[in-house]
């Protein structure tokens, strides 16, 4: 049975995390559409602008923020469960994009181990395989994305940090990883490999 025509039958009503992220995401992106193109007349460019605005949200929101202050997330219930199957693809594909954006940006302020990042990851590996399942939508790849960025995050924040730090004092080289290390001018000189890195 479709999904629309099944909804219309049992009367389903979307209700818990997918209903409120749709309206608040909905709310964002008209936020971003001006004023005149929300007229009436101009009701061709206001849908146009509406779908741009979407991504726009989704991509520049602070989610960090918006989720620690949200009232309404929690582990996945019963019923979001239950109604996953009936989200519709337009609304299951930006709440997987949110998913992605937020857990990415907790892992970018290392909050990865709060309570807000771990109900997300939660509903990450529910909207993965429903999308997956459905022929209507692109799919994805089998890896865990916030795993795998957890993995790189931690490699190129280690990299930074290396890199930091023979700024400042020089050593160790950042290239070899040897003590023989000089200022020279504006910059730190290795002895032993003959590279130059600038100083803070």
């Amino acid at each position: 049975m479709d999904r629309i025509q099944e909804i219309l039958e049992k009367n389903i009503k979307i209700t818990g995390f997918f209903k409120e992220l749709s309206e608040e995401l909905m709310g964002l992106a008209q936020d971003l559409i001006p004023y005149k193109a929300k007229e009436e007349q101009y009701q061709k460019r206001y849908f146009s602008r509406l779908e741009n605005a979407y991504g726009k949200a989704i991509k520049t929101n602070s989610w960090v923020r918006f989720w620690q202050t949200c009232t309404w997330l929690t582990y996945p219930s019963k019923e979001d469960l239950e109604y996953l199957p009936y989200v519709s693809d337009f609304e299951l594909a930006n709440a997987h994009l949110v998913l992605c954006y937020s857990l990415r940006a907790f892992q970018d302020e290392n909050l990865e181990s709060s309570e807000e990042c771990k109900k997300l990851y939660e509903f990450y590996k529910l909207t993965k395989p429903e999308i997956n399942k459905r022929k209507s939508m692109p799919q994805l790849p089998e890896k865990d994305a916030f795993i795998d960025y957890q993995k790189h995050s931690k490699a190129y924040q280690k990299e930074k940090n290396k890199w930091s730090i023979a700024r400042k004092t020089g050593k160790p080289c950042p290239y070899c990883n040897s003590e023989n290390v000089v200022s020279d001018g504006h910059s730190w000189r290795c002895k032993d490999c003959k590279k130059y890195w600038r100083k803070h």
